[in-house]
């Protein structure tokens, strides 16, 4: 995982079975503009059948402060922002 062009974090997507609707990255970032790039490095476990990456959602978070309420995300395009 790389954000804003630095490697973060290199995440291991092995599991022997399906687990649905698991975070696999979490970052804090600045307020502004990022960007998050995912890279599948094609390696592999020897227990694993494939080198598959399938990414199903990103989520991005307001930051809370006093003159932001909980409601207050915004959608954007490819992104979607939930309030905590």
């Amino acid at each position: 995982m790389y954000v804003d062009g630095a490697l973060v974090s290199t995440i291991d997507l092995y599991s022997s079975s399906n687990k649905p609707r698991t975070a696999v990255f979490t970052q804090s970032v600045t307020p502004g503009e990022h960007t998050l790039q995912v890279q599948a490095l094609g390696t592999k476990r020897g227990a694993s059948k494939g080198t598959r990456v399938s990414v199903d959602a990103f989520f991005v978070l307001p930051l809370e402060t006093a003159s932001t309420p909980r409601h207050a995300g915004r959608a954007k395009t490819g992104v979607t922002t939930i309030p905590r």
